[in-house]
């Protein structure tokens, strides 16, 4: 599949379909820098499709480019401001070590789209850098808002419990982490 993809981009490169083709293949497949040059070169071949420059950003924060995939993102978010490019800035704010620009994307994020896997990442990477004064406390309160929402959600119970874990709240903690056990016992 790869020779046949390879060989129909470099036949027609400024064919679209076959280009982008080829660097789906390598993002399917976590081939990153590989991913990295040919959506690279379907990008432009798209018209600035988002999906595209989407897929573009998170490769070139999986190879490590970071400036990069920060500068694709921001130029994505000057069209369409979206939960999910916010979301992606936040996860290449935590990669470069920017842990306050990293909370506040994940926030705008979770803020403009409360969806389960948005309040996941915000709260979670809040308990991750718990070292900054008051970030296991928003966690927990994140954490609470997004089992109030997905009741049913055995990663925001999980999260949870163990957010009252790091805050030193033990039997909180085991009482949240058994009822996320009761949710799926194979979780």
């Amino acid at each position: 599949e790869e020779t046949a993809l390879r060989m129909a981009a470099e036949r027609e490169p400024a064919d679209f379909q076959r280009v982008d083709a080829l660097g789906e293949y390598y993002f399917r497949n976590e081939r990153w820098p590989e991913s990295v040059r040919w959506l690279s070169k379907a990008y432009p071949l798209s018209a600035g499709n988002e999906a595209v420059g989407y897929e573009l950003s998170f490769a070139l924060m999986q190879a490590g480019e970071l400036e990069k995939a920060k500068r694709q993102v921001e130029q994505l978010l000057s069209r369409s401001d979206s939960a999910r490019l916010h979301n992606l800035l936040g996860a290449i704010a935590d990669r470069s070590a920017d842990y306050l620009e990293a909370a506040r994307e994940y926030h705008r994020a979770a803020e403009m789209d409360p969806s389960e896997s948005n309040i996941f990442d915000l709260a979670t990477f809040l308990v991750q850098h718990k070292k900054y004064a008051g970030f296991v406390d928003e966690a927990i309160k994140f954490f609470r808002y997004g089992v109030a929402l997905y009741p049913r959600s055995s990663q925001l119970m999980v999260g949870l419990g163990v957010a009252l874990y790091a805050s030193e709240q033990y039997d909180e903690a085991v009482r949240v982490l058994c009822a996320a056990v009761d949710l799926d016992p194979t979780d």
